[in-house]
């Protein structure tokens, strides 16, 4: 349910994570953000947004290429 929510502090640090995942440390074990949501709204009911991912990490990268692909859709 959208009604009512506040997305003020979402939208001051509007990170994408991967399959939920976030950490503070940058290793090889760690999953970082792998992109960002802008034109964050409450359409018809619906929260959405529009999906940036970062263009510099490989993984992200991937993950693109599979939403543009219609392999990953949510």
């Amino acid at each position: 349910m959208t009604a009512g929510i506040a997305l003020d502090m979402f939208r001051r640090n509007p990170i994408m994570l991967w399959n939920h995942t976030r950490s503070m440390r940058d290793d090889s074990e760690t999953m970082l953000p792998i992109g960002k949501w802008v034109n964050i709204r409450v359409d018809d009911g619906r929260l959405v947004a529009d999906a940036v991912f970062d263009d510099k990490d490989e993984f992200a990268m991937k993950i693109a290429g599979k939403v543009e692909q219609g392999i990953i859709n949510m």
